[in-house]
């Protein structure tokens, strides 16, 4: 019985590529909510083309946080507190109002690292799955009360939706779209905050100073900057000239953080801005091995070996020793090898005369069996002059004749011999019918 181990040892290495692909599901729905409509993926491109700095963040990337003028956080979470409850139903995990079930503490974390621009969640979690929005997928207004009072520990900060469909209206850097959108309400703002781009219905960015951390910018409707309304009217250009208007002469980059990680490190006051930080290497180098885009190779090779190893191992079965090799397949190989010798020292002829002989030999064997083969070429060709004596000794005469003298022949006359040879053959063997000639009764 073959032994199971190999196959044991296919199935850990697959085992191993599944666990190694779970662990990195995380960075990967990262990546795909940000690609998608409700994500922020044509941001930092926009901004970089309309002149302004911009980094996207990055797990390779750790940028110190006095390098960055502000960042722009992303949110797909509208409770940073409770995850996703398990065995949801289908129905449930649609609407859920929590798409990625970020951190709490590294999103209160970044609020005292630098300012920032915080861009809560609008659409459900099943606004991703489907690939568009529409007003049965806004998350419930009663969701942000609790969502503000995690980040600023305001409990009366307000949404309203004053409509249903678009919202247009002149801005002083363009006009503004926005579809299903949702405000604050001037009438629920704390007294810490101020509106920085006040509408007629109300404000879609205010502006939140507090005296334990940096000042907060805090956008009502994430459809100005996302994938889906950074595109519609001049959406992008009034994005570009609220950060402008911010910013002032401040010409550091803008950090657009779309990750959970925080990555971004906290300003060191012992260094001056213009010392060169030195690359430090330590083991932790090492797993930059590990991280994409290199971790999709290794999955990959991961892949390759186990189907490899069960390939080479299971399905082909072990290595076949000298003693079980087919007798057959020794004969063929020394024959082969034989020829080829043959064949580089010029002895055509010679050859020729040994495959002469083994096809006589192969037919004999074919038609008497192998135990009655011993018989010799006679019998063969008394056999077959039984349908046609003229072509059966005609046959025979060839047959000697390039087994005795073909070592000797000229080259033209080698060729037409055997030519000769394969067509009486033929005639005597398939010339009356379609399958080999039979065997003796």
């Amino acid at each position: 019985m073959r032994s199971r181990l190999p196959l044991i040892l296919g199935g850990i290495l697959i085992l191993a590529v599944l666990a190694l692909l779970f662990v990195l599901n995380r960075g990967g729905e990262e990546r795909r909510v940000n690609r998608s409509t409700i994500g922020f993926s044509l941001l930092a491109p926009w901004l970089k083309s309309q002149g302004i700095a911009a980094e996207e963040s990055n797990p390779l990337l750790t940028p110190q946080s006095d390098s960055l003028s502000i960042r722009i956080l992303t949110l797909h979470d509208a409770d940073l507190l409770n995850p996703i409850p398990a065995g949801l139903d289908k129905h449930a995990q649609f609407y859920s109002p929590t798409l990625l079930d970020s951190d709490y503490d590294h999103v209160l974390e970044r609020l005292y690292q630098m300012p920032n621009l915080i861009v809560p969640p609008k659409w459900v979690a099943g606004s991703f799955a489907r690939g568009a929005v529409h007003r049965s997928t806004l998350i419930p207004l009663d969701n942000y009360p609790e969502l503000f009072s995690q980040l600023l520990s305001e409990t009366d900060l307000r949404l309203i939706r004053p409509g249903s469909g678009f919202l247009r209206e002149d801005t002083q850097w363009g006009s503004l779209a926005l579809f299903e959108p949702q405000l604050f309400d001037p009438a629920s703002l704390p007294d810490a905050c101020r509106p920085v781009l006040p509408l007629k219905a109300g404000a879609l960015v205010i502006r939140c100073e507090y005296d334990d951390v940096w000042p907060i910018l805090l956008l009502s409707d994430p459809d100005l900057l996302n994938n889906h309304g950074l595109t519609l009217a001049d959406n992008g250009a009034v994005t570009v000239g609220m950060l402008r208007d911010y910013l002032g002469d401040d010409t550091r980059p803008v950090y657009v953080d779309t990750h959970d990680a925080i990555f971004t490190q906290y300003a060191n006051d012992d260094e001056a801005d213009n010392q060169r930080r030195d690359y430090e290497r330590d083991a932790s180098a090492l797993g930059r091995l590990f991280k994409p885009p290199l971790t999709a190779l290794w999955v990959i090779m991961l892949a390759v070996l186990g189907l490899s190893f069960w390939r080479g191992a299971v399905r082909f079965g072990p290595l076949l020793t000298a003693d079980h090799a087919p007798a057959q397949s020794s004969k063929t190989a020394a024959i082969a090898t034989k020829a080829r010798l043959l064949r580089l020292s010029g002895h055509d002829g010679q050859m020729v005369a040994d495959y002469v002989r083994a096809d006589l030999a192969h037919l004999a064997r074919q038609i008497f069996g192998t135990a009655a083969a011993q018989a010799g070429q006679g019998r063969l060709f008394t056999h077959l002059a039984r349908r046609d004596a003229a072509a059966a000794q005609a046959l025979q005469q060839t047959a000697e004749a390039l087994m005795t003298r073909a070592p000797q022949m000229p080259h033209a006359e080698l060729t037409r011999q055997l030519h000769t040879y394969r067509s009486l053959l033929e005639t005597l063997t398939h010339g009356h019918d379609s399958d080999r000639i039979s065997k003796p009764r």
